[in-house]
């Protein structure tokens, strides 16, 4: 299973890391710190994600993930959004994500829907 995440470094994504560590034991998935490796990532067929997980930082940020909508498409995704103003959560709606959570969380439960989505694709792939 091929999970993209789209997160700033700092301490959020240690929080990030830290919840969902034991997903990623044996597939670790992909980071990107900075718009532009998502977007070489989204760009590339071969790397195309089977989940792809955004984070972002702030109001600014999130329209510039906005912009890439178009190569968002058929994508399950979820959305940590900066704060659960009405305008944020408009805006993030507009990516139409699986799941949202809140970046001042704890990311347990990002960490449970991501579990959920890996389970559930092991399970397709097995045939079950």
């Amino acid at each position: 299973m091929n999970i993209i995440t789209y997160i700033k470094d700092g301490k959020k994504a240690q929080r990030y890391l830290q919840a969902t560590a034991e997903l990623f034991r044996c597939d670790p998935p992909v980071f990107c710190h900075q718009l532009n490796q998502l977007i070489k990532q989204l760009q590339d067929p071969t790397r195309r994600p089977s989940v792809l997980v955004l984070c972002a930082n702030n109001f600014a940020e999130l329209e510039k993930i906005l912009s890439l909508i178009h190569w968002l498409e058929d994508l399950r995704i979820i959305l940590v959004l900066p704060d659960s103003q009405t305008q944020t959560v408009t805006i993030g709606h507009r990516l139409r994500p699986r799941f949202v959570s809140f970046m001042d969380g704890d990311f347990s439960d990002v960490a449970a829907v991501l579990g959920k989505m890996i389970k559930n694709d092991s399970l397709l792939l097995k045939g079950v």
